[in-house]
Order: structure tokens, then C-alpha cells, then sequence
């Protein structure tokens, strides 16, 4: 980086002791405490712009932080696209949906190129992997649904040598950015095409279990309790209302479960609806 920096300079700047403008300083008064305000030194927009061209993906959110003019440069269209065509290499793999002709013309451009570099490239694909590997119990994972509404529920067969089932619970993490849209792509032309993201306030709870459970319960019921057996392989839930004056609840027993994860909407297993 200190070499890109120097070329810089000595392209856009006058020479290196001509940079380093005077550090103002000014007494200001905070709670009435005294504290020296340090002012820095202005670089153009268009380095921040040409700077941002040599960070990696996973180093988006530090970059960003540095100043007005690097969140700024990170959050314009150039920058995602100009991102996906260098680490993004191989789109054989990727669903239809994350493939360039796609996200070209449809609303949540940087979503779905972070959906995209999960799938693609090695370093996010392999903290998944990690994630799923970590040696937190079923019961832990559970704990952070507690209180949470489930939206919907449905379910998936797989095709494996022995029956396999995958349940999926969607649960609402926080507010929805605009609860007027009725379809999942309808989009009003104020909202921001860059960051709209449909999945952002949920996350999904799949259960993979062997023997087939019918499962029925009222939507947006809140998760209340849950529990496991002894062995791990029964799970119940209990849904019901958060006010505890309604003593309506429905419980949901799923038998022979062979393994727990919680999905958000950038793992590549989690269900998107485009």
C-alpha cells in the first residue's frame, strides 16, 4: 500500500514536503474539559477512488472507516462492479441470479455481488465452512431465536441414498425497510438500487432431520422456549405470543434431527426467493 500511496503523490500532489500541510491546532471545549482539535490533511476524492482498487473483499469494512472520502468511494456502482470482475473469476458455479448479465439490471447490485463472493471466492467461501464447523451445540444456536417471530415454515426433500428432510423456519431479526412491497423484486424508484437487500431482517433456521413431521403453526408466532432430548435428535419448539397474558401456544416436534444451522442471507445455502 505504501508504494501505491507514493505513486500517488508523485502523480497528483506537489512534492512530499509540500504535502504535509501545517497541523492546526485549536483549544475546544468538550464537557467543559479542554482538548486539543487536531485537523488533517484533504485528499482528493479520486484517490480514495484509485486506493480502493487494491483493497481485498474482506478488508471493504476497515477501508471504509478511514474517512468520508473511502466510505464514499466504496459506495458507489464502479466500485462493486469493478470488485466482482477481479475476484470473481469462474461463474460457472453461480446461480443464475449472481451472474453478471443478471445483477447488471436488477435492484441490489452490492447484495448479491456479497452473495456472489461467498460462493466464489476462496476466502469468504471457506470462513462458511468454517462457521459450520464450529463446535457450538444446537442448544446455543437455538438461544439466539428466542423472542424472534417466525414469518413462514416450509420444507425440502432431498436426494440422498436415505430420506432426508430439510425443514426451514424464517425468523425476523429486525424491522423491514419497506413493508409495502408485496413481491420480493417490486422496488419503488426512491429506493436505492444499490443496497437493496430483501433478506437483510431475517435469518433462516434449517433443521435437516430423516423421518417426515407435518408442521403447522400460526405465522409471525414468536419462538418461546425450545428444548432437545439427551442424544440431540428431537427437537421441540414452542410458538406462541410474546404477551404473556395469551396462554395460546403451539408446540412442533421434529424427530431424528441430524444437524442445526442458522442462515443469513449471504451464505450460499440460505433460501432466496429470486
Amino acid at each position: 500500500m505504501n508504494d501505491v500511496t507514493e505513486c500517488i503523490r508523485s502523480e497528483y500532489f506537489l512534492p512530499k514536503e509540500k504535502v504535509r500541510s501545517r497541523v492546526m491546532k485549536k483549544d475546544v471545549s468538550i464537557n467543559n474539559k479542554k482538548v486539543i482539535k487536531k485537523s488533517g490533511i484533504y485528499y482528493p476524492l479520486d484517490i480514495w477512488f484509485i486506493l480502493a482498487n487494491y483493497i481485498k473483499p474482506e478488508q471493504i469494512h476497515t477501508f471504509s472507516c478511514i474517512c468520508r472520502g473511502s466510505y464514499q468511494a466504496i459506495t458507489s456502482r464502479k466500485f462493486w462492479m469493478d470488485l466482482y470482475k477481479r475476484y470473481i473469476t469462474d461463474i460457472a458455479n453461480l446461480p443464475v441470479c449472481l451472474k453478471p448479465n443478471f445483477i447488471a439490471n436488477k435492484p441490489g447490485l452490492k447484495t448479491r455481488i456479497v452473495r456472489a463472493l461467498f460462493f466464489a471466492y476462496p476466502n469468504l467461501n471457506n470462513r462458511v465452512l468454517r462457521e459450520n464447523s464450529l463446535e457450538m451445540t444446537n442448544v446455543e444456536l437455538l438461544q439466539q431465536l428466542i423472542g424472534l417471530r417466525c414469518h413462514n415454515t416450509w420444507y425440502k426433500i432431498e436426494s440422498t441414498l436415505k430420506s432426508s428432510h430439510t425443514y426451514l423456519f424464517r425468523f425476523q431479526v429486525g424491522e423491514p425497510k419497506d413493508q409495502n412491497l408485496s413481491q420480493p423484486n417490486e422496488i419503488s424508484s426512491t429506493n436505492d438500487h444499490l443496497n437493496h437487500n430483501d433478506e437483510e431482517d431475517y435469518i433462516v433456521l434449517q433443521v435437516k432431520v430423516q423421518d417426515f413431521t407435518r408442521v403447522q403453526f400460526t405465522a409471525d408466532a414468536a419462538l418461546l422456549d425450545f428444548s432437545m432430548d439427551t442424544n440431540l435428535t428431537t427437537l421441540k419448539m414452542v410458538f406462541g405470543c410474546l404477551d404473556e397474558d395469551d396462554g395460546n401456544e403451539e408446540c412442533i416436534v421434529l424427530k431424528s434431527v441430524s444437524g442445526v444451522q442458522l442462515l443469513r442471507w449471504w451464505h450460499p445455502s440460505y433460501p432466496h426467493r429470486d
